[in-house]
């Protein structure tokens, strides 16, 4: 295995042959892999022609390469790491999907009937939009899953109606309002101006009561008595001079009032409406969605797409000149393919002993689970596999999953666990006529066989989730229990 440097962005070469003590990288299922290197401290500090650091954090790609051609480039990483650590310089390499660990996304993803694959290529995409953040990564592969409803638009276009509909409320309150001020102002203008008449009235009535009383003359009276009519003349005058005033402002203020009662009613349809497109957005999880507000990890995201919707990714790298050729390979429902072509085998390639183990879990064979809410209104799911021992049941529990694609995702991977069957975690293989390196891929699905000590012969299907280079001849190859057939 040889490794170079290249600068990142200029995608200059600072050195062909760097001099890592390694065990080698790692590939891995739906995730990154990681190298851990050692150089001397001299090349560690070493600077590039640039000025800078030959192995610089987060400035330097590192190849690992074998023999020569199209197909001799093998993995590429980013150096994350490095620093002097003791004797040693010390360095940390992510394969190249690990940029998107603790990147945000900063734009909106969103799909309605959407492909995740889609969604999947939109999300690299969209990082490496942004300055300095291109790593010439393509995304391959598509599934005929569609994920996502239209809810969440409609709600966000009854929301729309119903906005527009309370500006109308809110517009004829002010009408409404305005036109019963000025009714209450016009009458108390009037009610003074009548209240002082009328006290006017009373004024001269008391004055004829007076002086009848006192026995005034007849004149005296009958003048008196002239001063309460003119006064009450006066008042209907008054009372005849407002009433249109009045009766125009009260039209006015019914006219408004029965307004704001039919824009009250077209805003209650719509309010209800909107209502009932929210529940049903909340009830189904509308549009697929990561929101830029929310600045979600990337990498998060894409496990949670993947886990949604039980599609996996492998990598591949490519050889070039230039710029790097990274690609993703996308696969529904699983990667890799049964490889009864090659052969694992204690004896002729295993070289490790085999240990056998089983997770942890107690065995069950069906799974109730529960999301979030609360009560009959929670998430809740359950499944079954195809065992025919007696049905044990377990309750998984996780009240953060807020869609049943996520429960059930989420069950499967629990229920998996619990098989109580025992399988081989990990395996060091030497290269083979029947199994060379580079022969299989994460995913694959290989079969196990040698014998082990107080258990006798084994021989079981397995899964490579992840394997590594050691040296130039072995590797170590990590597995879990196949459920293919």
């Amino acid at each position: 295995m040889r490794y170079s440097a290249q600068r990142y962005g200029t995608w200059e070469w600072l050195d062909l042959e760097v001099p890592f003590d390694t065990d080698g990288p790692e590939w891995a299922l739906s995730t990154y892999g990681i190298m851990y290197a050692t150089v001397a401290p001299d090349m560690g500090l070493q600077k590039a022609a640039d000025g800078r650091p030959v192995l610089e954090e987060w400035g330097t790609l590192i190849h690992a390469e074998t023999g020569e051609g199209a197909l001799s480039r093998r993995w590429t990483g980013i150096v994350v790491r490095s620093e002097l650590q003791g004797k040693n310089w010390e360095v940390t390499i992510r394969e190249f999907p690990g940029y998107l660990d603790g990147t945000p996304i900063e734009t909106t993803i969103w799909g309605v009937k959407a492909d995740p694959a889609a969604l999947y290529r939109k999300i690299w995409t969209d990082v490496q939009k942004m300055p300095n953040a291109n790593l010439n990564v393509t995304v391959n592969g598509s599934t005929p899953l569609r994920i996502g409803t239209d809810s969440d638009d409609k709600a966000a276009a009854a929301k729309k109606l119903m906005d527009a509909d309370k500006k109308v409320v809110d517009a004829k309150n002010k009408v409404k309002k305005k036109a019963t001020d000025e009714q209450q102002a016009l009458s108390k203008s009037q009610g003074k101006e009548t209240d002082a008449q009328r006290k006017a009235i009373t004024a001269a009535q008391n004055e004829v009561n007076r002086l009848t009383k006192a026995g005034a003359s007849k004149q005296a009276i009958a003048d008196a008595r002239s001063l309460v009519t003119y006064r009450q003349n006066v008042l209907k005058d008054i009372q005849a001079r407002h009433k249109p005033l009045m009766d125009a402002k009260k039209a006015a203020n019914e006219a408004a009032t029965k307004a704001k009662e039919t824009a009250d009613k077209a805003y209650e349809k719509t309010r209800e409406a909107y209502e009932k497109a929210r529940d049903k957005a909340n009830e189904d999880g509308g549009a697929y969605k990561f929101l830029s507000e929310d600045t979600p990890d990337a990498l998060d995201s894409i496990d949670t797409l993947c886990k949604d919707t039980e599609m996996e990714w492998t990598t591949q790298t490519k050889y070039s000149n230039g710029a790097p050729n990274l690609h993703i390979n996308l696969s529904y429902p699983a990667a890799g393919t049964r490889r009864d072509d090659l052969v694992f085998e204690q004896g002729v390639n295993i070289i490790s002993e085999l240990r056998l183990v089983r997770d942890g879990e107690e065995y069950a064979n069906a799974s109730l689970g529960i999301g979030a809410g609360e009560g009959d209104k929670s998430i809740r799911a359950s499944i079954a596999s195809k065992s025919k021992r007696m049905r044990r049941v377990t309750v998984f529990d996780d009240r953060k999953l807020k869609k049943e694609t996520q429960l059930l995702a989420s069950m499967r991977k629990d229920l998996r666990k619990r098989t109580g069957d025992l399988y081989v975690p990990e395996i060091e293989v030497v290269t083979h006529e029947l199994a060379p390196l580079f022969s299989w891929n994460v995913g694959d699905h290989i079969t196990i066989s040698g014998n082990v000590p107080h258990y006798g012969y084994y021989s079981k299907l397995h899964r490579i989730i992840s394997w590594q280079m050691v040296g130039d001849t072995r590797a170590i190859l990590r597995l879990e229990l196949s459920t293919t057939n």
